[in-house]
This record gives structure tokens, sequence and C-alpha cells, in this order.
């Protein structure tokens, strides 16, 4: 037996490569939209959430809000699924998908025991309040970063409005304003890998909090046994031996019907020839005999062979 190879060690990147390549790569900029996109949910999930669970909490003496806190779990469950997606799809998280613990359970008051009594339900919750805080440090790296870049790059058109300010002192310089910009170049890629370092706790917080199920496996579909056709013919009276047609059948014309066949046939070995028998399905006109396919045993008929529709 031949030793198989081992695959060749990932080369380390360069330090320049690592450090400007940061602008190419496609995780930084979904970064950047996620941490966009932080501080208005979180802002939305912290007004909502303490306005429906205070207005719950305080009406639960008069059962006004037991209600309102079983709709405001429901839509706490389903930002949590969308905070899911979004660690996945911009994040790179592995996060599993939202809990459904009210499945397993049969009455409602099974349905609203399982979900309240299901820790991840409270992760969530959890996740939500501290989507504001994390998206406020997300929004004041967003908007700093930004405003100092401009700044610096473009310093030399600042200069010329006259708008160019360091440490609250007008700068006139033209030669100050030009060696702002590569100053300012440098900040960019600064600024990039610390949202980068910022997603990262942010991606870590959501792998911790947005625990769940993980996906199941899909099961193949079972395939039809090959050579089995998906549906045989009543032959009409050519599937009865000569002189034992039922009346009943006698001037029926012939009717296509399906046929599924079981999962494996058994092996058979016949001791003799014997005449094919039909196979009994339900038609449009009832109970009616087809010929089986090749090699597949019929099922015992009815005992009688009158009509079976008309009992």
């Amino acid at each position: 037996m031949q030793p198989v190879a081992a695959p060749p060690a990932a080369q380390p990147q360069s330090p320049t490569r690592t450090v400007f390549g940061v602008i190419a790569r496609r995780e930084t900029w979904l970064n950047f939209a996620y941490h966009w996109l932080a501080f208005p949910l979180g802002l939305s999930y912290f007004v909502f959430l303490v306005t429906a669970l205070s207005v719950g909490i305080s009406l639960v003496i008069v059962l006004v809000g037991v209600p309102i806190l079983i709709l405001t779990a429901a839509a706490w469950w389903f930002l949590a699924s969308f905070e899911r997606v979004l660690a996945q799809r911009l994040l790179g998280a592995d996060v599993a998908r939202a809990p459904r613990p009210w499945e397993r359970a049969d009455d409602v008051w099974g349905r609203l025991k399982a979900h309240f009594g299901a820790g991840v339900t409270y992760t969530d919750l959890a996740f939500l309040f501290l989507k504001f805080p994390m998206g406020l440090v997300s929004f004041v790296l967003c908007i700093t970063g930004a405003a100092l870049v401009i700044a610096f790059v473009g310093a030399p058109f600042l200069q010329l409005t006259g708008t160019l300010h360091i440490a609250g002192a007008r700068v006139d310089s033209w030669a100050v304003a030009l060696a702002l910009v590569p100053v300012g170049l440098l900040a960019l890629f600064g600024w990039l890998h610390l949202l980068n370092a910022w997603a990262w706790v942010s991606r870590r917080l959501a792998e911790s909090l947005l625990r769940g199920e993980p996906e199941k496996e899909t099961e193949e579909p079972a395939r039809e046994p090959v050579g089995v056709p998906a549906a045989v013919v009543w032959q009409g009276e050519a599937a009865w031996p000569q002189g034992q047609t039922p009346a009943w059948m006698q001037g029926r014309p012939p009717v296509a019907v399906p046929y599924t066949p079981p999962a494996q046939a058994p092996a058979q070995t016949p001791a003799a020839p014997r005449v094919p028998q039909p196979l009994w399905v339900r038609t449009p006109y009832g109970w009616q005999p087809t010929l089986p396919p090749e090699g597949w045993p019929p099922p015992v008929p009815p005992a009688s062979t009158d009509d079976p529709t008309s009992t």
C-alpha cells in the first residue's frame, strides 16, 4: 500500500500583504456592513424590548400582560433568528439555526412551557440587549474612523478652502496638507484592521449566545427500483384464463392504473410454470385486476369474484 503524501502546508502571507491586503478582502466589507447595521438594529431592539417587557410585566396582575409577554417572546425569537442570519452571512459565525422547543409538545400549555423553559430563549434575549452597546461601539468606530480618514486624505482640498485645523489650530501650509495624505492612507488600513478585530469580538459573542439546534441532514428519497414500470395497464378480459372472467368485468375497457412495487422483491424460484394471476388495484371502476410486472408475486385476490364495489 503506497503511503499518501500529506497536503502541502499553506504558505504564510508576507507582512506587507497582510497589512495592505485587508482592503481587498471580501470579509472586510462584510464586517463593515455588519457594523453599520449594528447600531440602528440594536437601538430598535432595546427600545422595543424595554417597552414591551415593561408593559407586559406591569399588566400581569390584570391578566392583560400575559398575552403581551407571549407576543413579546415570539417577537424576540424572530429577531434572534434574523440576527443568526446576519451573523452567518456577514460575520461568518458558526451558529446553528433557531431552536423550536415547542415542536416537541402537543398542547398549548406544553408548548409554552417548553419554550419558556429552554435556556436558549433567554440567551437570545441577552444577545438582543447586548446588541445595543455593541452597536454603539461599532457606530463610534465607523464614524470616527471614516471622518479621520476623509479629513487626512482630503487635507489639500480642506487647506484650499481654509477649513483645515489640527488640534484647534488652522493649517495654512500646503506642504503640511500634502504630508497628511499618506498619513490618511495609513490610517485607512489601520481603521479596517480595527473594524475586523471588533467583528471578531462580535462573532465570538454571537457564537456564545446564539446557540440552537444543529442542521439536520436531509434524507435522500428512496429510489424506484430499475425496470419496474410506474404504471401498468389492465388488459381487460385477457388478464383471466379463458372461461373464468367475472361477469362484472366483461365489456369494460382497459384502464391505466398506478403501480407501486415493494422496496425489494423477495427472491422466489417457482417450482413449476404457472398461469400469472391478476393484480387487484383500485380503479375508477372499483377493484380491478391487472397483470403484475414479471417477477413480482401478485397478492392474494379477494375470496369472491363478484364485483367488490357492489358491497
